[in-house]
């Protein structure tokens, strides 16, 4: 199986917003960290963060609303180019699929569960959001 991976895996960071301002200093500082994109999440309400930097990518996810256990425990966001195949992959290799592709503002997401409270969110976004927020890849199409 050959699955197309666009961008990650982001690792994923959760905080409370008032920490926020310090963590993106701190990882600017410490790992060169620049901020690829940014988002506000209407629900759970949070701001995400998605910075690449010379330790690798992460997803800052600040909020101070109580997350669902789903969430909370998503360890890592993979970008893939074909999600619909990777998720009959996962099923059909004995993955637990929490949650199915649904539709969000940029494409849609989805969650594989790799064991008892670890998951990773798998998303496919529209093509002009890949070319907004990741020229890098877009311009290599």
């Amino acid at each position: 199986m050959n699955i197309t991976t666009i961008a990650g895996p982001y690792l994923r960071i959760f905080i409370p917003l008032s920490a926020l301002a310090d963590t993106l200093t701190q990882y600017k500082n410490t790992f060169d960290a620049v901020v690829d994109f940014h988002f506000h999440n209407p629900h759970p309400a949070a701001e995400v963060y998605q910075l690449s930097s010379s330790m690798g990518l992460f997803c800052i996810f600040a909020s101070d609303e109580q997350q669902p256990e789903i969430i909370k425990h998503t360890i890592a966001t993979y970008s893939v180019k074909d999600l619909d195949r990777l998720l009959w992959e996962a099923e059909n290799n004995g993955f637990e699929i929490p949650q199915p592709k649904t539709a969000v503002g940029a494409g849609f997401q989805a969650r594989i569960k790799l064991a008892d409270k670890q998951y990773i969110e798998l998303v496919e976004w529209h093509a002009p959001f890949v070319k907004k927020l990741l020229p890098k890849y877009a311009a290599e199409e």
